[in-house]
C-alpha cells in the first residue's frame, strides 16, 4: 500500500463517516436475518453497522483494511479477496452491496465479470445494491473537482484530469501532525445506461436507480447514481 493509501487507511472514518442513509437504504431494502455480502468493506464501519440486522460477510483486496475490519469488529466476517473472486465464497447470499465509488477502480469488462459472479451467488429473488459517483454528470459537464473535505483532522482536495485517461487525484492534508500526501489513480466511469446494460446482460431484472440513499429519482444533475437488480 502507498503512503498516500496508507495514511487514507488511518484517516478513514475522518474522510468518510459512516452514513446513517446507506444503513437506513439497505435495511428497506432486505428482511432482518438476511445474508449480506459487502463488497469493498475497507475498514469494515458499514459492515458493522450492517450486522445489527443481517449476517455480514464483508471482504476487500486490500489486506491492510481487511486486518484493521478484523480488529475493530471481530464479530464480522471479514476475508481479504478480489471482487472478481466472489464466486470463489462459500453459500449464497440474499443480498450483495458495493458502495463507495468501488466499481469504477476497475475496467468494463472487469465489471461485467464482477455482475456475472454476483449473479451466481445471490439466491432467487437476491439483489444487489451498488453506488457510484454519477459520471453522467461529472463526463456531461468535464467536471474537474469534487467538493472539498474539510473538517478538524484532515483537508481532502479532489480533483479530475479528462484525457486519454480518466485519472483522480487526491491531495491529503492531515491537520495534526501537518503531513501531508498525493496520488493519483486510472478511474473508469461508468455511466447509467451502461450499467443498467451490464446488470440486464448478468441476467438481473427489476432495475431501479436512485438519486439519493434518501430514495429520490436519478437524474442528470443527482450527486449519486445507486443501482438495485433483482435475480
Amino acid at each position: 500500500m502507498s503512503e498516500f493509501y496508507r495514511v487514507i487507511r488511518e484517516c478513514y472514518d475522518n474522510i468518510f463517516p459512516l452514513s446513517k442513509k446507506q444503513v437506513d437504504f439497505i435495511v428497506r431494502n432486505f428482511e432482518r436475518g438476511c445474508k449480506i455480502l459487502e463488497v469493498g468493506c475497507a475498514n469494515g464501519k458499514l459492515s458493522n453497522a450492517l450486522s445489527e440486522n443481517f449476517g455480514v460477510v464483508g471482504i476487500d483486496v486490500e489486506y491492510e483494511f481487511v486486518e484493521v475490519a478484523k480488529s475493530r469488529f471481530p464479530e464480522v466476517d471479514f476475508l481479504t479477496l478480489n471482487m472478481l473472486n466472489v464466486d470463489f465464497l462459500p453459500g449464497m447470499y440474499d443480498g450483495i452491496v458495493c458502495f463507495g465509488n468501488t466499481l469504477v477502480h476497475i475496467n468494463h469488462s472487469d465489471v461485467q465479470e464482477f455482475l456475472n459472479k454476483a449473479y451466481s451467488k445471490l439466491i432467487s429473488g437476491g439483489k444487489i445494491l451498488m453506488q457510484i459517483v454519477n459520471y453522467d454528470y461529472i463526463l456531461g459537464n468535464m467536471v474537474g473537482e469534487l467538493p472539498l473535505i474539510d473538517n478538524d483532522l484532515v483537508r481532502f482536495e479532489r480533483y479530475y484530469d479528462h484525457g486519454d485517461k480518466f485519472i483522480f487525484r487526491g491531495k491529503l492534508e492531515v491537520k495534526r501532525s501537518g503531513l501531508q500526501v498525493e496520488s493519483e489513480v486510472e478511474l473508469f466511469p461508468i455511466l447509467s445506461n451502461e450499467l443498467t446494460a451490464m446488470l440486464e446482460e448478468a441476467g438481473f431484472g427489476d432495475i431501479m436507480l436512485f438519486g439519493s440513499f434518501d430514495g429520490e429519482v436519478f437524474n442528470n444533475s443527482s450527486k449519486a447514481l445507486i443501482i438495485s437488480g433483482v435475480k
